[in-house]
């Protein structure tokens, strides 16, 4: 079994795979498809379905590191838009990577908050450093409490921070 997360957005499907594409290392565009699936090309709306323009990009699919994600452009505007409720989670192996990903795909900072922003396209992510997820499993309930009052006052998570609050005495 696989799955994979799929994403819907009205115009900047392509917009927005290409620039995850750049952001990620060892990412890249994989398709781009034409109404008609036809060999090697793009999925397009066709003439009978507005409000989209004939060529309008309907689907492509990205690989960002090892995950696949598909992307829509949907027919017409959507009655929804992009929240927190769905998020993509970066695990970071160290600070220098949490600066990289979250000033890379950062869009508002007033969207940040506890590991958590919003990009461009309203796609919600958590940059989260790994050495976080260490803290959590590997700790006695005191060290996890203290790891997390600091983790939520935080917008981009800080190791050292996190870290000092992880080997505090109480």
């Amino acid at each position: 079994m696989k799955m994979v997360p799929h994403l819907w957005f009205d115009t900047q499907a392509v917009a927005a795979a290409e620039f995850y594409a750049d952001v990620f290392s060892d990412s890249a565009v994989n398709h781009t498809t034409r109404l008609l699936n036809t060999p090697g090309g793009l999925i397009h709306y066709g003439e009978s379905q507005p409000p989209h323009q004939p060529g309008t990009v309907m689907f492509n699919d990205l690989t960002l590191g090892k995950m696949w994600l598909a992307m829509l452009d949907g027919p017409g505007s959507r009655d929804f838009t992009f929240n927190e409720g769905a998020s993509l989670i970066v695990y970071c192996d160290d600070q220098a990577e949490v600066d990289q990903y979250w000033d890379s795909l950062i869009a508002d900072p007033a969207s940040g908050q506890c590991g958590w922003l919003k990009d461009a396209w309203g796609v919600s992510w958590q940059v989260v450093p790994d050495a976080m997820h260490d803290m959590w499993y590997d700790s006695i309930p005191a060290q996890i409490e203290r790891v997390m009052r600091v983790a939520l006052t935080q917008e981009k998570f800080d190791i050292a921070a996190q870290t000092a609050a992880h080997l505090a005495d109480d």
